[in-house]
This record gives structure tokens, sequence and C-alpha cells, in this order.
């Protein structure tokens, strides 16, 4: 019996050390994202997408912005546009959505790439689809900048640029209903 429970001991020890191990390794790349930063107006000045409307934002600290308090609801199978002005000249904007909250933005969950900010104080927009098959509930949002630099990746170390995290809660499509109708017939 006393064997039996050391096993159990053991066995039930050695779980909790693994969960919280896993738990501890789990976590977004917030760390060394730029070499610089923004610190020389590389910056994402103004975001609009969905109910997120932000503007004046300025340089985050390391290049690094959270904003994981700030909510936009986008519907499965809906169609959407992110908005964004930045501070300084030649910003590639990418943006990405963790949809299965496995904390690592893969390639399919890309959701904007290549955008071209050009010229700073100017919008700049691209749609986005968000898949009808698109888990539902709260997920992670990265809009990231880099200067003249492609393809984004979400986590690597640039010289120059920001990134801006957001939640995004997918929510499942509204039921359309009809209002009303007027026919009329020419002779």
């Amino acid at each position: 019996m006393r064997s039996t429970l050391y096993k159990l001991s053991f066995i039930l020890v050695s779980s909790l050390f693994l969960l919280n191990a896993q738990s501890a390794r789990a976590q977004y790349c917030v760390d060394n994202l730029y070499a610089v930063g923004c610190l020389y107006g590389d910056y994402i000045d103004n975001v609009s997408v969905g109910a997120i409307n932000q503007t004046g934002t300025g340089c985050g600290q390391n290049g690094y912005s959270d904003y994981t308090n700030l909510v936009a609801d986008f519907e499965q199978g809906s169609t959407n546009a992110l908005t964004v002005t930045v501070g300084n000249y030649g910003q590639y904007v990418s943006m990405w959505i963790d949809l299965n909250d496995d904390y690592v933005f893969d390639a399919s969950e890309k959701l904007v790439s290549y955008l071209y900010c050009s010229t700073p104080g100017i919008n700049y927009t691209a749609g986005f689809y968000v898949s009808p098959f698109a888990t539902l509930g709260e997920h992670r949002m990265r809009i990231r900048c880099a200067q003249y630099t492609f393809p984004l990746d979400p986590c690597a170390n640039y010289f120059y640029g920001e990134v801006h995290d957001y939640t995004v809660n997918i929510t499942p499509p509204m039921n359309m209903v009809y209002t009303s109708s007027t026919c009329t017939q020419t002779e």
C-alpha cells in the first residue's frame, strides 16, 4: 500500500511540474522584437479595426505596445478592414489573429500581409476575411510594422518598427432580418 501511495505521489508531483513548466513557456513573444524599435519614428500611430479606434499612439516601450484591454468583435464569415497610419516612411504592416490560442501566430493566421505605408500621416487600409469556421471567443491580435522589411514575421527581431497587441472576440454570424421592400411597376 505504501509503495502504491509513493508511486501515485510521484506521478502527481511529476505531472504538476510538467504542467507548470508548459504554462511558463506558453507566452506570446513580446521581448527582443526590435534592435532599435520606434525611436526614430518607425511606429504605428493610428489603428482602426472593428470597434477599436486609436489615434496618436506614438512609440511604445521598446517597440511594443500592449492594448489587449481593447476588444474588437468580428463575426464568423465576415469581411472587415484594418486602417493604420505610421509615423515614418516605408513601413510594411501585417496583422495576425491567434485563432487556435496556442501562443503562436502561425502563417495561416496572418490576415493582412504586406500593407505598404509609404507616407507618414496617411491612412492605409487593407481588407481581411474571418473564416466562417473561426473559433468563437477571445483571441490575441497582433499588428506589426517594420521599415522596408517583408515578409514580416510576428516574432522575428528587426531594426525598426513597432508591434501592437489587441484582443479580438469572434462571434457567430448575425441572422439576417427582413425589414421591408417596395415594388413599383411602370407601364
